[in-house]
């Protein structure tokens, strides 16, 4: 038994040797060249592809371009008797209709030149000097009352003048009110007993 392994011992040594030798001589077996024409026509025909596809884009975009204005264009003219139509509701509306025209003053003077805010040099000048006018005359009467109080500090004229004032404004106000307040209520009323005759009439 002892013999028979001492024999395998040199069989599985010789074994191994072999199979180590096979596999070196395999790893040095040379690699073949990649041949640079093997890959080139490769490569070529995908940059012919590309430039084909890239042409062939160009080429279709100006008549994409042309189709997609050709529909504006149609789409516009479809929808042109609309517009018309609206435009003409629009031009016969009562508020437009009625809206009042610009005459006399207000209306623009053939060559009028604009200087700012839609308004000449000439126009902007004048309503200066309105506005300057205003508020002296503003400031005149309130130069007047504060020398009315002044001069009346012994017996409070101005006070009582002033407290007289507001009163009949007050009073005048609430007329005022109450008057138009009456004329609705009766316009109300005339109203209301024209129509119940109407319904009388027609029943």
């Amino acid at each position: 038994m002892a013999r028979v392994s001492v024999i395998a011992c040199p069989l599985r040594l010789a074994v191994r040797t072999a199979l180590a030798d096979e596999s070196a001589a395999a790893d040095a077996k040379p690699v073949p060249a990649v041949d640079e024409a093997d890959v080139t026509p490769a490569v070529d025909g995908d940059e012919k592809a590309a430039a084909g596809a890239s042409a062939a884009g160009a080429a279709a975009a100006p008549a994409e371009a042309k189709r997609v204005e050709t529909g504006s264009d149609e789409s516009m003219a479809a929808q042109l008797p609309r517009y018309s139509a609206l435009l003409d509701e629009y031009s016969n509306l009562d508020f437009v209709k009625n809206r009042v025209k610009r005459t006399g003053w207000a209306r623009l003077r053939p060559g009028y030149k604009i200087f700012c805010c839609g308004n000449s040099a000439e126009d902007i000048m004048i309503i200066l000097t309105l506005f300057a006018i205003l508020y002296v005359c503003v400031g005149l009467f309130f130069w007047g009352l504060l020398e009315f109080y002044l001069a009346t500090q012994s017996d409070w004229a101005a006070l009582y003048t002033f407290a007289g004032i507001i009163g009949l404004g007050w009073t005048a106000l609430a007329i005022t009110v109450a008057s138009g307040e009456c004329a609705y209520a009766a316009s109300l009323k005339a109203e209301k007993e024209a129509g119940d005759v109407e319904g009388e009439e027609a029943a």
